[in-house]
C-alpha cells in the first residue's frame, strides 16, 4: 500500500449491514459508524443486501446480487462478512450447502483480493423471525452459529463475536431489536464498536 493510500474496508452482509429499519441508515448503519470510528485513514463501504443468504440455491442468494460483484471489484484490504441470519429459513437440512456456499464466497473474495484480511461475524441475536417459534429460532440459530465457527476455524479466519455484546445489551435494553431481527441505532453502534475492537 502506497503512502497516503486509504485502507479499504468492505462490509458484506444482509439487512443488518444495510441498516434496515434505522431512521438514517447512511449515518446510523454499522458500516457508517465504523467509518467514523476508524477515521480518515480508512474507506469503509457497505455492500449489504436486505434478505440475502449464504445459500446459493435460493433467489435471495448474496452471490447473485450486484452488491456482491461490487464488493469483489472494490478489492478491499479488509473484508467483514455478516451473513447467515436469513439462512435460518432453510436450516436444518442444508448444512452442507451452507458450508460449501460460504467457502465459495471466501474463495471469490480471495481470488480478487488475495492479500485481504477476512473477518467473519457470528450471527446477531434474533428475538422473533417469520413466524418461527422461539424454540425453532434458537435451534436453527445455534446450528448456523456452529457452522460459521467451523468455517472460520477451517480457514483460519478471525471470528467476530457479535452475539455476546448484543445479548448482554438486550438485558437492559429489551427494545434493542424493535422488529425482532434488526438492531436499532444503539445496536448498530455496538456492532461497529465490537468490530472496531477486532481491527
Amino acid at each position: 500500500m502506497e503512502k497516503g493510500e486509504k485502507i479499504k474496508v468492505a462490509c458484506i452482509g444482509d439487512s443488518i449491514t444495510t441498516g434496515y429499519g434505522l431512521s438514517y441508515p447512511k449515518i446510523e448503519s454499522y458500516p457508517a459508524v465504523l467509518q467514523s470510528l476508524l477515521g480518515d485513514r480508512y474507506d469503509v463501504k457497505g455492500f449489504g443486501v436486505n434478505g440475502s443468504t449464504v445459500l446459493r440455491s435460493v433467489p435471495s442468494s448474496y452471490a447473485i446480487m450486484e452488491e456482491c460483484e461490487a464488493a469483489l471489484d472494490y478489492c478491499a484490504d479488509i473484508v467483514i462478512i455478516e451473513l447467515g441470519a436469513n439462512d435460518i429459513l432453510y436450516i436444518p437440512g442444508m448444512e452442507q450447502e451452507f458450508v460449501r456456499d460460504y467457502d465459495c464466497l471466501l474463495e471469490a473474495i480471495l481470488a480478487d483480493s488475495p492479500k485481504a484480511r477476512l473477518l467473519i461475524s457470528s450471527l446477531t441475536p434474533i428475538v422473533s423471525f417469520s413466524g418461527l417459534s422461539i424454540e425453532e429460532i434458537q435451534l436453527r440459530q445455534g446450528q448456523i452459529q456452529e457452522l460459521i465457527k467451523g468455517i472460520a476455524s477451517h480457514h483460519g479466519i478471525q471470528l467476530i463475536d457479535l452475539w455476546t455484546p448484543l445479548k448482554e445489551a438486550l438485558i437492559s435494553q429489551p427494545l434493542l431489536f424493535p422488529d425482532g431481527v434488526h438492531p436499532n441505532k444503539i445496536g448498530a453502534m455496538i456492532i461497529a464498536r465490537t468490530i472496531d475492537a477486532y481491527l
